[in-house]
């Protein structure tokens, strides 16, 4: 299905990664990756896009929002 933006695309594969609705920061995040490696013909795996997301929430996102977006329980599988 065709997305009318890079902000709707980022929230509709991360929704099927995490089956979440996530903050818009994320997802803002999400749609400028995926759109830098579109420019430049390459693809991102659900793993890199996964990995890139992790850095920006506990480097930056945390901090701005007082707490993660994710569960405390998933989080502590991720340290």
């Amino acid at each position: 299905m065709p997305c009318a933006s890079w902000m709707a695309a980022a929230r509709q594969v991360l929704m099927m990664m995490t089956g979440w609705s996530l903050p818009d920061d994320i997802i803002d995040h999400a749609a400028r990756a995926l759109r830098v490696r579109a420019l430049l013909g390459e693809s991102m795996t659900s793993e890199q896009l996964d990995e890139l997301l992790k850095m920006y929430e506990w480097a930056h996102a945390t901090a701005a929002r007082g707490r993660p977006w994710m569960s405390l329980e998933y989080a502590a599988v991720l340290e």
